[in-house]
C-alpha cells in the first residue's frame, strides 16, 4: 500500500518529468533528496542487492548497539565495583581503630559484608568485560561482512559508512537522516553531533592519538584527542565505547573506526562532543564540516546561523584539557578550573583528571 501511495503522491507531484522536485515536495529537505535518490540507485541495481543491503544494516546495527549497551553497563558496573570497595575499606579502616573487641568484632562483621558485595560486583564487572569482548568479535564479523558492499555508491546511510570529502571524513556514521548538528553549542566553541546510541564513530582525518581513556570523565565522559596530521588536536567525547585499536601513540588513518556513539559523562542524550584543543574555533564553521551537510548530516536549526551572534555567547574560549593521564574511575574534584591571567583575567581549562 505504501508503495503505491508514494507512488501516486510523486506522480502527482510532478514526478514524471522532475522527480527532485517531486521527492522536495514531500520532504522540504535536500539531503533527504539525496538520499533518496541515491538509495533508489544503488537498490534499482537489483533485488539481490536489496536483500543484502537490507540483512547486512541490520546485523551492523544489532551487534552495534548490542556493544554499546554492553558498554554502558560495564561502566555503570565499574562504578558500583569501585563503590563497594571504598565501602570495604572505611569498615577495615574503622575496625583497626576499635578500642573495645566488640565494636571491632561488629566493625570487622560489616566489612565482610562490604566484602563479599565488593566480590560479587567485581565478579559481574569480569562478566561484562567477556561480554563487552565477544560483542566486540561479533561486530568485528559483521563488519568484515559489510565491507564489499560498503563501497557501493550510497549504501554509507544504511550501513552507517564513512562518508569522506576532501580529505576528511564525518565523524559520525548513518547519514543525514538519523545524525544531525547545531550551528552553536552552548557558551564555547564546540559541536555536539546527535546521533543513534551504537552509531559508530571515525577519525575525521590521520594522526596521532595523544590521549585516550576508557573510564568516566565527569564531563567528557570516555574519550580520546588525537594530533592531526595538519598539528591540530581534536577531542572525541561521551563515546559508549572506545575502539581497543585507539590508544596514545597509535596511528589512525582518515576513516578509520574509533568507537561508538555514546552518552558517557555528563550528557543528556547520546551524541558526539567534538571540539579543537584549545577550542579556538567551531568545527561546524570549518569548510569540511559543512561540505558534509545534507549528506553526512542535517541542521537541527535550519538556516544558516548568524556566527556573530553565535560569538556574542562564546565566553569559555580557551577551554582545553589540561596534559596528564586520564582521570581513575574513583577521581574526583572539578574538571573546570579558571586559572587567574594578567591579560584575560582568566583562562578556563577543562581537564582530564580532577
Amino acid at each position: 500500500d505504501a508503495i503505491f501511495s508514494a507512488a501516486r503522491y510523486l506522480a502527482a507531484a510532478g514526478g514524471t518529468t522532475d522527480i527532485s522536485r517531486a521527492i522536495f515536495s514531500y520532504n522540504h529537505a535536500d539531503w533527504y533528496v539525496s538520499e533518496v535518490l541515491g538509495l533508489a540507485k544503488l537498490y534499482g541495481a537489483g533485488t539481490t542487492v536489496a536483500f543484502t543491503l537490507d540483512s547486512l544494516q541490520r546485523q551492523l546495527d544489532g551487534a552495534r548497539q548490542t556493544l554499546a549497551r554492553f558498554g554502558d553497563r560495564l561502566v555503570a558496573a565499574r562504578a558500583d565495583a569501585a563503590k563497594a570497595e571504598r565501602v570495604t575499606a572505611r569498615w577495615r579502616a574503622r575496625a583497626e581503630a576499635a578500642t573495645l573487641l566488640s565494636d571491632r568484632l561488629t566493625l570487622e562483621q560489616r566489612a565482610g559484608d562490604a566484602a563479599a558485595r565488593a566480590a560479587a560486583a567485581n565478579q559481574k564487572v569480569a562478566a561484562l568485560e567477556q561480554s563487552v569482548e565477544d560483542a566486540r568479535s561479533a561486530l568485528a564479523r559483521v563488519q568484515e561482512q559489510s565491507a564489499p558492499v560498503s563501497f557501493a555508491s550510497g549504501s554509507e546511510p544504511l550501513l552507517g559508512g564513512p562518508t569522506a570529502i576532501d580529505g576528511y571524513v564525518f565523524p559520525v556514521g548513518g547519514g543525514a537522516g538519523s545524525v544531525s548538528a547545531s550551528h552553536s553549542h552552548h557558551d564555547y566553541p564546540a559541536v555536539d553531533i546527535a546521533a543513534p546510541l551504537g552509531a559508530p564513530l571515525y577519525a575525521l582525518t590521520g594522526g596521532i592519538v595523544v590521549r585516550a581513556w576508557s573510564t568516566i570523565d565527569p564531563r567528557c565522559g570516555i574519550g580520546f584527542t588525537m594530533r592531526a596530521d595538519d598539528g591540530r588536536e581534536w577531542t572525541y567525547c561521551h563515546m559508549s565505547v572506545l575502539d581497543s585499536t585507539v590508544a596514545v601513540g597509535a596511528r589512525l588513518t582518515a576513516g578509520q573506526p574509533v568507537g561508538l556513539v555514546g552518552a558517557t559523562g555528563d550528557a543528556t542524550g547520546p551524541h558526539l562532543h567534538l571540539q579543537l584543543q584549545p577550542a579556538s574555533t567551531w568545527p561546524q564553521r570549518e569548510s569540511w564540516f559543512q561540505a558534509f551537510a545534507g549528506t553526512a548530516f542535517h541542521w537541527q536549526d535550519g538556516a544558516p546561523a548568524d556566527w556573530t551572534t553565535v560569538d556574542a555567547t562564546a565566553t569559555l574560549r580557551d577551554l582545553q584539557f589540561s596534559p596528564g593521564t586520564p582521570p581513575a574511575e574513583t577521581a574526583a574534584g572539578p574538571v573546570f578550573a579558571v586559572v587567574p591571567d594578567a591579560q584575560s583575567g582568566g583562562v578556563v581549562y577543562f581537564s582530564s583528571g580532577s
